[in-house]
């Protein structure tokens, strides 16, 4: 299916008008618009990373549906992804303080989905955090 198929369907079964959509993720309704109707190209992968939330879609989803992943090779191509470069947003987003790369060649190869379970880990570590810091 071609992606601005997609996301409208997307869109759509998520009950979001297009200006809601826009207020969810933070992207221009015009830009939307534009995908949704075919006069846009594929949005990049940072975009993806701010409509996968509100369209309740894994975020790796939307990158093989954009044409970001390729099925054969099962990993990302085409794209900028960063796995490290993610995990460090994320640890500085968390406010984690200490984190060291044990066998940084294992890291590298992380899936956007991998980094996305990493994210939930990180809210589970922190909130838990927060839970036994009132306790105190």
């Amino acid at each position: 299916m071609e992606f601005s198929k997609y996301l409208k369907k997307l869109r759509e079964e998520n009950k979001l008008s297009i200006r809601q959509l826009a207020l969810y993720s933070n992207v221009s309704p015009a830009y939307l618009s534009q995908i949704e109707n075919g006069s846009r190209g594929t949005p990049s992968p940072e975009v993806l990373k701010k409509l996968y939330k509100p369209l309740k879609v894994p975020y790796e989803n939307l990158l093989r549906a954009a044409g970001y992943i390729d099925e054969e090779k099962k990993g990302p191509y085409n794209t900028n992804f960063n796995p490290l470069s993610e995990i460090n947003e994320l640890v500085e987003k968390y406010g984690i303080e200490q984190m060291g790369f044990f066998d940084i060649e294992e890291w590298k190869n992380l899936s956007p989905e991998d980094v996305r379970l990493i994210e939930e880990h990180f809210k589970m570590i922190v909130k838990l955090a927060k839970e036994r810091n009132k306790k105190k």
